[in-house]
């Protein structure tokens, strides 16, 4: 018999160790995303960890033009193009993007930025750690 949650609600009682609890929590997440909160229907934020980026040559200097995301540095599950990370920021409830140092202690967020030649590309916040910079990744091979 699965014990409760402590907060005087119960788990659903059919099965042990079930993850569904009884009642109208069980219909809160919906498969498209969307989560019900205190507020209604609403979109549910992501954060993704940027591990390799991809870059072109521009003529006034190298830009990112795609980033790979994953939860371990040496490996990417995904690849998103700059319009497609730009767009996930610009949401109404934004997902976020991050860079980790080297030794994982310290996070940089990543934002869209609209270079001075024209190029609208991606860059991490400076806090003086070179290898949470977003140039700094290796690239995505």
């Amino acid at each position: 018999m699965p014990r409760g949650r402590g907060d005087g609600k119960r788990w659903h009682p059919g099965r042990t160790g079930d993850a569904f609890p009884a009642g109208p929590e069980r219909s809160t997440f919906r498969l498209d995303g969307l989560f019900r909160g205190q507020g209604g229907w609403g979109a549910d934020m992501a954060e993704y960890r940027i591990v390799c980026v991809q870059k072109a040559i521009f003529p006034h200097g190298h830009h990112i033009t795609a980033v790979g995301t994953g939860s371990v540095p040496t490996y990417y599950d995904l690849v998103w193009t700059v319009g497609q990370v730009r767009s996930a920021l610009a949401k109404p409830i934004p997902d976020k993007f991050y860079t980790l140092s080297a030794d994982g202690r310290v996070r940089a967020t990543v934002s869209a930025y609209d270079c001075t030649c024209g190029v609208q590309t991606l860059r991490s916040h400076a806090d003086g750690i070179g290898s949470d910079n977003l140039d700094n990744l290796g690239p995505c091979a």
